[in-house]
């Protein structure tokens, strides 16, 4: 009954915290709007609609079940990295109440199989001593997963799940969406929303893929026929001639806390350090991860989630299919005060992202290679940068767009740092990218003699173009028209064996080298992705074996997709759409068509200095005095400088040092 109680109250807490959210913000103004067009903006507040809710937990209680105390008291050969500390840690795990956290003292503990906190372990941390003092020696696929998988495919409910129509809920803050049947959703669940491709945007996918765009979010409240979620739908008033549905997750991990420790990945393939799927308020905080394999981080499916004062640094590999952080699905998460480095790219952003804040983080390459890529898998939307010191910034256009993006007072600088400075651009918003805010920002430095600064190019390693396309007035891709969408057909007129034929098309043209999506006229799903071999006027040789799919019977009709090779034309709608004002391009300064007229906000999400700044100067960075330092911001003067002793409280930086460019 007593965890009853506390159950209880906390859900009355969460629900009175929604209620004042609500209540205080019904009409307030919205930050930046005397700028930025308000339906370019949302309410991203810390603690409520972004980040862990009322806040990362500070009382938990040590757990001290006898499973728990065999951790501290562990043997010589599990803390020096002679036995594998998975069974001691995991029985831990599953003994800790809600509540209290799991401590591992100082030591380097081998971690040879995955560690779970899964659903069903709710309201725990798993709590080190301090970023390097204890350290796992990572050497499996995935060091720490934290949630369930359970719903990936997010099917459930097959029916009934149909949104109708859309309101915004004054009691909570959120929006209250009918649908036909809401037996299968319940309070508290997480959601996915997910709405048809928007052509007029245009929302799109190479491959053909509908319902790119949407976000997680949770139900607070509930009618035979309606669901209330918070957060609310992000840009919900532009959706009501468009189809939309939620799904739910029927598992799901909540109020989850890693803290104060090391993964270490390298001795060992570690393709995870750390993976959130389907959780909910859950965090990560003073915790480094380096050498993974392929991703540092990566949020999955999840809401809420926090990430700050941490390391994510230096891959095990460079090229493609890795990230230090890596989100795919994932809303209202706070990522803040972090250094990410030596990744390609250090932030990768995917598949419906929403409502995220990425701020204040030390992001760098020394190659000059990505520092954050806001869209590499479509449609992400409403996500906040700001405060960040990034050599670059790019939405990559390879799999589709993205939209409602907000670029803030961030320095953009355009360099490498270590170990030399390797001059490279700053910005590049290419194909599909629209209605990007990009205000108050310093964007190259003393270096560059030219802006650096790109827009509407085709895909993330092609910086030319073939021709023109501005959908706004008309002129499409030769890919693509709004009405019938792919513009490519054809019929499967030959097959030499499972995997390999000819198409003879009927319409549109294919290259050689091209990862067209093959889709079946009457089916609902992609037949396969090919390689396409030799062109031959309208006969095109395929090959569908890298995927391992078999391709469709002989004479079947296609629709073809052209996949990232398609859609080369340089899109003119992207600059047109990006709302510049106030941006310093070092070194020639502030555009006369972009003078403000109207006083810079301090921030979009902070309503006043937070306490981590210590003395240095907020907010940072002030286009109209530019300072391209990267120590202005705490992560960047942990780089800098050297950081914090573990256990030692933060140092307040001397002020006005700068390491300058």
């Amino acid at each position: 009954m007593r965890r009853k109680r506390t159950q209880f109250v906390t859900v009355l807490l969460v629900a009175t915290s929604l209620f004042e959210f609500a209540a205080s913000n019904a009409a307030a103004q919205l930050p930046g709007s005397n700028i930025i067009p308000t339906n370019r903006l949302i309410q991203w507040n810390p603690g409520t609609t972004v980040g862990v809710p009322g806040g990362i937990p500070t009382s938990r209680t040590q757990c001290l079940t006898p499973e728990c105390t065999a951790v501290t008291k562990a043997a010589v050969a599990l803390m020096t990295d002679l036995t594998s500390a998975v069974s001691l840690l995991q029985a831990a795990i599953n003994s800790a109440p809600a509540g209290t956290y799991v401590f591992v003292p100082s030591g380097k503990w081998l971690i040879d199989s995955q560690l779970a906190i899964p659903q069903g372990k709710d309201s725990i941390t798993l709590r080190g001593a301090g970023a390097g003092t204890t350290v796992f020696d990572c050497r499996t696929n995935t060091c720490i997963f934290v949630g369930t998988g359970s719903d990936y495919t997010w099917s459930w409910p097959t029916t009934g799940n149909i949104v109708t129509s859309y309101a915004a809920d004054a009691v909570s803050g959120g929006t209250t969406l009918t649908v036909a049947d809401s037996s299968a959703f319940a309070v508290n669940q997480l959601v996915k929303f997910a709405v048809t491709n928007d052509a007029s945007v245009p929302v799109i996918s190479v491959a053909g893929f509908d319902r790119t765009r949407g976000q997680m979010t949770r139900v607070v409240a509930k009618t035979g026929n309606s669901l209330t979620v918070f957060p609310p739908i992000y840009g919900f008033e532009r959706f009501g001639s468009l189809g939309a549905k939620v799904n739910v997750a029927q598992l799901q991990v909540n109020s989850v806390g890693i803290e104060d420790l090391t993964l270490d990945g390298s001795n060992g393939a570690v393709t995870f350090g750390i993976w959130f799927e389907q959780t909910y308020g859950s965090w990560i905080k003073n915790v480094t991860v380096t050498h993974s394999s392929n991703y540092e981080v990566f949020l999955n499916d999840s809401l809420n989630c926090e990430i700050r004062h941490s390391r994510l640094d230096t891959l095990n590999h460079s090229g493609t299919n890795g990230a230090g952080l890596l989100m795919n699905n994932a809303s209202g998460c706070l990522i803040e005060d972090n250094i990410i480095r030596e990744a390609f790219p250090d932030i990768e952003i995917n598949f419906g992202s929403a409502g995220n804040v990425i701020a204040y983080n030390f992001i760098n390459n020394s190659d000059g290679s990505i520092g954050i890529d806001s869209n590499h898998g479509p449609h992400n939307s409403f996500n906040l940068f700001e405060g960040n010191v990034a050599h670059n910034l790019m939405s990559d256009g390879y799999f589709g767009g993205n939209s409602e993006d907000t670029i803030f007072r961030n320095l953009l600088h355009g360099n490498g740092v270590v170990p030399t400075d390797t001059l490279t651009w700053c910005l590049s918003l290419k194909r599909f990218t629209r209605n990007v805010s990009l205000v108050g920002n310093i964007l190259g430095s003393m270096m560059h003699t030219s802006r650096c600064d790109a827009y509407g190019q085709p895909n993330i390693g092609n910086g030319g173009s073939s021709g023109t396309a501005q959908p706004s007035v008309g002129n499409y891709w030769a890919d693509w028209r709004p009405n019938t969408g792919t513009t490519i057909s054809g019929t499967l007129t030959g097959i030499s064996d499972q995997f390999h034929g000819t198409i003879t098309l009927s319409s549109g043209t294919l290259t050689v080298g091209q990862a067209p999506a093959l889709w079946l006229k009457t089916g609902t799903a992609p037949a396969t992705y090919v390689i396409v071999g030799t062109v031959n006027g309208n006969s095109v040789a395929v090959d569908s074996s890298p995927w391992a799919v078999a391709l469709p019977a002989l004479n079947t009709s296609l629709q073809i997709w052209a996949g990232a090779g398609g859609f080369q034309e340089l899109d003119l709608d992207v600059e047109a759409t990006t709302l510049k004002k106030g941006n310093d391009f070092v070194p020639t300064g502030i555009p006369a068509s972009e003078t403000l007229g109207t006083a810079l906000p301090q921030s979009l999400y902070l309503t006043a200095k937070p306490t981590w700044f210590g003395t240095l100067v907020w907010p940072p960075f002030d286009p109209t005095a530019a300072n391209v330092s990267y120590d202005a911001i705490p992560a960047g003067y942990r780089y800098v400088h050297g950081g914090e002793a573990p256990g030692i409280a933060r140092p307040q930086p001397p002020t006005g040092v700068k390491v300058v460019r």
